[in-house]
């Protein structure tokens, strides 16, 4: 979430970050309690993984607050194989707290707890007092059409290169995305000052 704030400062917006595990605006935060406990067993994976980019070629490691994504873009099928029986003995095997899922050329370890991004997504519209407002959702994995079925009248964007989304638009990567918001922002704000 530390990260998805320095792209986007923008007022009255919510962010979610960690499949609906981390959310926050400016009137209401919050952090999933299991998923919160499930840190220090996240934190004993990272130390168990931390030459894997060593010993297998073009696999690297992305860790954030509650979860860890593993690339393997640009690997061999012998060294995917690899990685996915060496994921697969650690996760729950090692780590029954985490789960292991996989995603667009990489697995992503985060905390096994039962909560979806559609239900993140209901959380908080309970909260939101003004329904006066525009969602946005983007999404980047296979996991998001939940998200998009949890809120069928945002305005619902892919990122990414998988064609197969439920997404009313897709873009390839974020720099694509940037124009597309700013756009939308400005009509945003000619709405509200003629209004």
């Amino acid at each position: 979430l530390a990260d998805l704030k320095t792209q986007v400062d923008l007022p009255r917006v919510v962010l979610m970050a960690e499949h609906g595990m981390e959310i926050e605006s400016e009137s209401f935060r919050f952090l999933h309690p299991e998923a919160n406990r499930c840190r220090a067993a996240l934190a004993e994976f990272n130390s168990s993984t931390a030459g894997i980019d060593l010993l297998l070629p073009n696999v690297s490691l992305e860790t954030k607050p509650l979860s860890t994504t593993v690339h393997y873009r640009g690997t061999s099928p012998e060294v995917r194989q690899q990685l996915e029986t060496i994921l697969r003995a650690m996760v729950p095997g090692l780590h029954p707290q985490l789960a292991l899922a996989a995603g667009e050329m990489c697995h992503e370890i985060r905390p096994d707890v039962p909560w979806t991004q559609g239900q993140a997504i209901r959380w908080v519209q309970e909260r939101i007092i003004s329904r006066d407002g525009a969602a946005i959702i983007i999404g980047d994995d296979a996991r998001e059409s939940e998200i998009f079925q949890a809120a069928p009248d945002a305005m619902t964007i892919h990122l990414g290169t998988n064609r197969s989304t439920s997404a009313s638009y897709q873009f390839e990567s974020q720099n694509e995305i940037c124009p597309f918001l700013e756009a939308i922002l400005e009509m945003w704000r000619d709405r509200i000052t003629t209004s």
